[in-house]
């Protein structure tokens, strides 16, 4: 029972110890851990991605028509009702959502806007 008040004593020294002051690299700049040397010079990347107005003209250049036969019908939208197939169908529809409208197809694409 006596050990109790030496051991605060104790303590309290260790907490104020630790306290300590200020400390001389407190606020000092250790300069540049990297040197010009090793860093690396980036240049942009540029992707040159067809307009949709300019995919009209591509795929009329091409002869290429409007083929409802290639779209993934509405009807199988049903097969996928796990999340990553539902996922990935959520993409094919958005492709074909979008090739219905450069073919200006209203009413295909009302079908897959509610699909």
């Amino acid at each position: 029972m006596k050990n109790y008040p030496a051991f605060g004593i104790i303590l309290f020294a260790f907490i104020l110890s630790s306290c300590g002051g200020k400390s001389s690299q407190e606020g000092t700049v250790q300069g540049n851990l990297i040197a010009e040397e090793d860093t690396l010079h980036a240049s942009p990347i540029l992707y040159q991605i067809a307009l949709p107005v300019d995919m009209i003209q591509i795929f009329e250049k091409a002869g290429i028509h409007y083929n409802k036969d290639i779209l993934n019908p509405v009807s199988k939208a049903d097969d996928y009702s796990q999340s990553g197939l539902a996922a990935i169908n959520l993409g094919i529809y958005g492709i074909d959502l979008g090739y219905i409208k450069l073919f200006g197809d209203a009413q295909a694409a009302i079908k897959y806007f509610n699909a």
